[in-house]
């Protein structure tokens, strides 16, 4: 994996808010046929270009170096690595249901039952990085939801159940009572975009649903609600005692238009990529973009729906997460 994360504020009041943005590509936008190159599609183009670009720019800028405060870190998620699947009284996850039903989905039919075996060597992992040089006073940022949640939560529909946001605010309180005193740094969860696209959407991640686009918006819908729940539940009970930051990790992709000056497909893209959650957060109105709500409404009637298949937010909803 090469993620590479941005964190972004914004400050209201004395309050400051906080989304981390990995370089990883997910394309929402079914209509932007003019965009025919997205970076999601030349990966290992990006790759080189952007080295070439950093390198170039340095050497001319004179800017070798990193800013004081400037974090580098790396990230693991629980399933990647962790191993002990049915072990310490865990139950069944989606991740673990998915692979053991479906081994044919994963190319070389493994799964993470064991993985890197982190739940028991886990002081080990720690004296790898001390032994790379890695100060010993490391700073842990901790993601609340990588795609992972137990089965039967998903028995009762997943992110397609409004429910999971009561469900996993309860579990976002319990992690910051016990780890709130030393981690100082929070994210809720790790890129819906991928997540309800290639999970509900699609049968490439758990737990595979193939609902279509219905499946992708209402999980969007679900995710975006929890995320605002959880970011108040740490702002109102827990920051002003432990004094940590909380933001949501975004998949926010780039693209370049088959004509140069066709900006409008390229902004398209843009809100169907990184303003589906960000502008319901960051701006000020809030909501889901307009420019998304428009052509969502006008290709659902034209598929034969009664209704957009953008769930809509309430007034109430749009300034609770913004």
């Amino acid at each position: 994996m090469h993620h590479k994360h941005v964190m972004l504020s914004e400050k209201e009041g004395d309050r400051e808010r906080y989304v981390y943005i990995t370089d990883n590509i997910f394309n929402c936008c079914g209509h932007c046929q003019s965009v025919v190159f997205t970076m999601a599609s030349y990966s290992f183009l990006r790759v080189a270009v952007s080295f070439i670009f950093i390198v170039t720019y340095a050497f001319a800028n004179d800017t070798l170096y990193f800013p004081k405060d400037f974090l580098l870190g790396t990230a693991t998620a629980a399933y990647q690595i962790e191993g002990g699947w049915n072990e310490s009284g865990k139950g069944e996850s989606v991740w673990d249901w998915w692979t053991h039903e479906n081994p044919s989905l994963i190319r070389d039919g493994s799964n993470g039952d064991v993985a890197c075996d982190s739940l028991h060597k886990y002081k080990e992992d720690v004296q790898l990085l001390s032994d790379l040089g890695v100060p010993k006073d490391i700073k842990p940022f901790v993601t609340l939801y990588h795609w992972d949640h137990p089965e039967i939560f998903e028995r009762m529909g997943g992110w397609t159940n409004e429910m999971m946001v009561e469900w996993i605010s309860d579990y976002a309180r319990v992690v910051f009572k016990e780890l709130g005193p030393k981690v100082k740094y929070f994210m809720s969860i790790n890129e819906p975009n991928v997540l309800c696209g290639e999970g509900y959407g699609e049968n490439v991640k758990a737990p595979g649903k193939n609902l279509g686009s219905p499946g992708v918006f209402l999980c969007m819908h679900n995710v975006l609600k929890a995320h605002a729940k959880i970011y108040h539940i740490y702002d109102k009970e827990f920051r002003k005692y432990q004094e940590g930051t909380i933001g949501i990790v975004l998949p926010c992709s780039g693209a370049l238009p088959k004509n140069p000056n066709d900006t409008a497909a390229v902004n398209m893209h843009f809100q169907f990529n990184c303003g589906w959650i960000a502008h319901a957060i960051f701006s000020k109105t809030g909501d889901y973009p307009e420019i998304m709500k428009t052509h969502v409404a006008e290709n659902s009637k034209l598929a034969g729906f009664s209704k957009s298949l953008l769930p809509e937010l309430s007034s109430e909803w749009v300034q609770y997460i913004k």
